[in-house]
């Protein structure tokens, strides 16, 4: 079974806050694995987020994006994002609403944000890649795995499902050799 968001969250000290993530997380971070659409990444690999601009009186934030494609091309993006509510049994901004730029694919895609450590690392579900758990640059280059409370939150909340994203050796950010 699934386990439902909105029940998850009564476990935890504190419940998702997605404006309060778009707040701490400046980037970069990386999107390490999901559990849905695996072609995605074929032109997506590396897929990095950096916070480029906030704005607090409508609780949005542009994003920065850089991936890599399936031609070894870099590319480079933005996307605005803004923290919404999916409802109001929820005490906090619990889902992102992402819209494309203008002259890139359009349409929104709503995140709904299942847990963060709000320091290292967050975990996700939507549509397009289903739950998926996202890193910082940061914490990568030190301890070259995932934080393990956001791999256990993916764990109960992916059924078994999981597409790696982050290629460890691709996308070149450890300092240490070990890989």
């Amino acid at each position: 079974d699934v386990c439902d968001p909105s029940e998850m969250e009564k476990y935890f000290e504190e419940t998702p806050d997605a404006w309060k993530l778009v707040q701490k997380f400046r980037g970069p971070f990386y999107l390490v694995y999901h559990s849905q659409n695996p072609g995605f990444d074929k032109n997506h690999n590396c897929l990095m987020a950096a916070r480029s601009k906030i704005t607090a009186s409508s609780k949005s934030a542009k994003y920065a994006l850089h991936y890599i494609t399936s031609k070894s091309t870099e590319e480079v993006g933005s996307v605005n994002v803004k923290a919404q509510k999916s409802d109001l049994a929820y005490e906090n901004e619990n889902m992102f609403v992402v819209e494309n730029i203008p002259g890139r694919t359009s349409g929104q895609h709503r995140y709904q944000l299942l847990f963060s450590d709000y320091k290292s690392c967050a975990v996700l579900r939507s549509n397009l890649l289903g739950v998926q758990v996202w890193v910082t640059k940061v914490y990568l280059e030190k301890r070259n795995v995932v934080p393990y409370s956001c791999s256990l939150i993916y764990d109960l909340a992916a059924d078994q499902n999981k597409t790696l994203s982050f290629d460890w050796r691709k996308c070149g950010i450890f300092k240490r050799t070990e890989l």
